[in-house]
């Protein structure tokens, strides 16, 4: 009976180390599958994060020249562009005072005279390799201009083939007149009265 009882209550102690072995074991299989998890999640965490990288650097790699692009000023007339041409005269008509000292060229862009003889000469000008008072331009604009002559240009009577303009007579051309008097050539322009007066006495503006 002494050794029935002492088998007895081993059979329970038994039991319950089995049962704390599995709770043991089924908390360290517990910890090892969260820890299994946590580092896949870094993992496909790194991994998007590269992906996004990635994908950014393409991206904008791509996206920049239009970016560029988009905010480059827009190009305007001035930028680098040359400056228009003068305007190309249509009518042009040529002619001489009586005496042909005074030969001018009208066209509708400009009126232009030289004359061959002064009575005095000009004073030297700083600058021009030549002479300045023997040629006079009077552009569309208004402004009347005496530019430097060249000695190897400097004019000459008119030629016998030269159309007269009469004293006391005028030409129109274009929005230019020019009068022919014994005291000398007037050019003007008909709607702002901007012309000039070119004699052997010199030049004057208007």
């Amino acid at each position: 009976a002494t050794s029935g009882g002492t088998g007895a209550p081993s059979g329970p102690s038994t039991g319950r180390r089995d049962r704390r072995g599995g709770d043991g074991g089924g908390r360290g299989s517990n910890r090892l599958g969260a820890g299994w998890i946590a580092f896949i999640v870094v993992d496909a965490l790194l991994v998007l994060g590269a992906i996004v990288f990635a994908i950014s650097l393409l991206g904008g790699g791509d996206e920049e020249p239009l970016g560029g692009a988009s905010t480059s000023p827009p190009a305007t007339a001035t930028d680098g562009a040359e400056e228009p041409a003068p305007a190309e005269p249509t009518v042009s008509e040529t002619f001489a005072s009586e005496s042909r000292n005074i030969t001018c060229e009208v066209t509708d862009v400009s009126a232009t005279c030289v004359i061959a003889q002064l009575g005095t000469q000009p004073a030297p000008v700083d600058g021009c390799d030549g002479t300045v008072g023997y040629k006079v331009v009077l552009d569309a604009d208004g402004s009347v201009d005496q530019p430097c002559v060249p000695a190897a240009e400097q004019p000459q009577p008119a030629p016998g083939d030269t159309a007269i303009l009469d004293y006391g007579t005028s030409k129109t051309v274009g929005p230019f007149t020019c009068d022919s008097a014994e005291t000398g050539m007037t050019c003007r322009d008909d709607a702002t009265g901007k012309g000039f007066t070119i004699a052997r006495a010199g030049i004057r503006t208007l």
